[in-house]
């Protein structure tokens, strides 16, 4: 681990303790603090239980994780440019996918009831897609860092109006940017992005998920069986003969 979070850690330690200094002396708690970059704890400097589990604790977070990182970039964007909407509608469909996980926000965009979303989910295609496949990120921990939307080219119509006037008419246009980062590991996280679902939701939803499957496999069976290719020929000459 990095000397600058050893350091921290041991500072902190030592305010707990009451003193000031962070590697021992006459106020010093830790009885050594640092030594080849590792967290050295005297037995003078514990006095209770709790400062045993803050230890314990410190030292399983620097420890390192079960996921190492194969990205070469910290970041991938994606652009689009001169798209046929206005900024404070483009606005409206951005807001609610901000710092939500790239998986969740694609399935937002999906079930959305406007129209121009789907240019919003191209956009957050093309940067997850380059995050994948030029930057080797992991896409199950790709989050949406960060949505812009700015002001495109503004174009003006003439609008009719009555008793032969005329009236001017504006076509907005806007610009997206959009940046995709990889969430790293830490030990104890809730979530993937800083408003994406938890994480024990989304397992409770699997799990319940692959509950129904297996409960209602043989009724699932049927419907893929049945063949919906109905010959419409037959259908209607009987509706013919019945007319006449």
């Amino acid at each position: 681990p990095p000397m600058a979070l050893l350091r921290m850690a041991s500072r902190a330690l030592g305010r707990r303790n009451g003193g000031r200094s962070a590697r021992g002396g006459a106020k010093g708690c830790l009885g050594g603090g640092l030594r080849n970059n590792l967290l050295i704890v005297s037995s003078r400097s514990i006095q209770s239980e709790s400062q045993v589990k803050d230890v314990v604790e410190a030292k399983q977070n620097y420890e390192s994780p079960f996921w190492t990182s194969q990205a070469t970039r910290s970041e991938a964007k994606a652009k689009r440019v001169n798209l046929r909407i206005s900024p404070r509608k483009l606005n409206d469909i951005c807001r609610p996918i901000r710092g939500l996980s790239c998986h969740e926000a694609l399935m937002q965009l999906k079930l959305s009831k406007k129209p121009k979303a789907e240019m919003v989910s191209v956009c957050l295609r093309n940067a997850v897609n380059a995050a994948m496949n030029n930057f080797n990120m992991d896409y199950k921990r790709l989050y949406i860092a960060d949505v812009n939307v700015g002001k495109g080219t503004t174009q003006k119509k003439l609008r009719r109006h009555s008793r032969m006037r005329m009236g001017t008419a504006y076509a907005y246009r806007s610009h997206l940017w959009m940046t995709v980062k990889e969430q790293p590991w830490e030990k104890g996280e809730i979530r993937i992005g800083k408003k994406g679902t938890k994480l024990a939701v989304l397992a409770e939803r699997e799990r319940m998920n692959k509950e129904l499957q297996e409960k209602y496999a043989d009724i699932l069976q049927t419907f893929e069986d049945v063949d919906y290719n109905y010959d419409f020929g037959d259908i209607k000459a009987d509706k013919k003969s019945v007319k006449k």
